[in-house]
C-alpha cells in the first residue's frame, strides 16, 4: 500500500513538473506595452546617408471599438496605432490614413508566410535570451535584403523597420536600441555607438587639443585653438535641450535641465568634425 502511495505521489509530482515547464515555455511576451521605445538607424538608399529615428509607445486611443497604443515618432507626432491579440499572438498596425495591416504574427511556424505577405517565409523558429528575456526568435527568408530578417517576440524585426510593412523595399533600416521605461535592454553598437545621436561620422582630430569633462552638472570644454565650435545637448528621447556656439574655453551649468542622462555633441564649424559624449544631470 505504501509503495502504491509513493508511486502515485511521484507520478503527480512529475505531471506537475512537466505542466509547469510547458506553461513556462509557452508564456507569451506581449508586443503592446506602455513605455516601450525603439530607435532605428536608417538610410534612404545604399549610399551612406544615415539618420536615427525614435519611436515611443505612449498613450491609448479607441478606434472602431478597438483599443490601440499610439506610436510617437522623433518629431513628436503619431506615426501609427498598434493593437494586439495576445491569444493569436498577432500584432496589427493602423496607419494615419485608416489602412490596417497585420504587422507581426509571432505564432508562425517553419514554412509559414505572413498573411498577405507572400514575400517572406519562416525558415526557422527557436528561443533565445535577448534583451533580458527568453524570447521566441523567428528567422525569415526575405528575398530583397542580404542580411537575415529576425523577429523577436515582444520587440519586432531587426531590419526593415519595426512598424513598416515587411514587403516594402527602398530603404535600409536596422534596429539600433530597445528600451522599456527608459531602461536600455538592447543596443547594436556595431551600427552606432549611441542610441540617439549618430557617432559613426568624423571625430575631432587629436591636433585640435580639445578636452571636455563634467562635474556637478557643469560641462567644461577646453581647447588650445580659437576655432568656432557649436554645442548641442539632447535628452534620451533625442529632443534638443540646448544649442549654442563658443570659441576657446567654455563652461556652462545645466542644472536647469530635468535630472537624467543627456548626450552632447561638439562640432567644429570649420571642419564639420564632431565629438559626442554623455553627461548626467543630478
Amino acid at each position: 500500500m505504501k509503495i502504491k502511495m509513493k508511486t502515485k505521489q511521484i507520478f503527480i509530482v512529475c505531471v506537475l513538473f512537466f505542466v509547469s515547464i510547458s506553461s513556462f515555455s509557452q508564456n507569451y511576451i506581449p508586443f503592446v506595452k506602455e513605455g516601450k521605445m525603439w530607435t532605428e538607424k536608417t538610410s534612404p538608399s545604399a549610399a551612406p546617408i544615415y539618420s536615427i529615428k525614435t519611436y515611443q509607445m505612449k498613450g491609448d486611443t479607441i478606434i472602431l471599438s478597438n483599443l490601440y497604443k499610439k506610436i510617437i515618432n522623433s518629431q513628436n507626432t503619431i506615426s501609427c496605432y498598434i493593437r494586439e491579440d495576445t491569444i493569436t499572438q498577432q500584432v496589427y498596425c493602423r496607419q494615419n490614413n485608416g489602412y490596417e495591416f497585420l504587422l507581426y504574427d509571432f505564432a508562425l511556424q517553419i514554412g509559414d508566410t505572413l498573411q498577405g505577405e507572400d514575400c517572406i517565409t519562416v525558415s526557422s523558429v527557436s528561443t533565445e535570451l535577448f534583451a533580458g528575456s527568453i524570447r521566441r526568435k523567428i528567422c525569415i527568408n526575405y528575398g530583397f535584403i542580404t542580411e537575415p530578417m529576425i523577429w523577436y517576440e515582444g520587440i519586432g524585426s531587426n531590419v526593415q523597420g519595426i512598424f513598416a510593412p515587411k514587403c516594402i523595399v527602398g530603404a535600409y533600416t536596422w534596429l539600433l536600441c530597445y528600451l522599456e521605461n527608459d531602461s536600455l535592454l538592447y543596443h547594436d553598437n556595431l551600427q552606432n555607438n549611441d542610441c540617439f545621436i549618430l557617432t559613426s561620422t568624423f571625430s575631432l582630430e587629436p591636433e585640435t587639443n580639445l578636452t571636455n569633462y563634467s562635474s556637478n552638472n557643469i560641462l567644461y570644454v577646453k581647447t588650445d585653438d580659437d576655432r568656432n565650435y557649436s554645442l548641442t545637448i539632447y535628452d534620451i528621447y533625442g529632443k534638443k535641450g540646448y544649442k549654442g556656439n563658443f570659441s576657446g574655453n567654455f563652461e556652462m551649468n545645466f542644472s536647469y535641465l530635468p535630472t537624467g542622462m543627456y548626450v552632447y555633441k561638439i562640432t567644429c564649424q570649420s571642419t564639420k568634425q564632431a565629438f559626442v559624449n554623455k553627461i548626467i544631470i543630478n
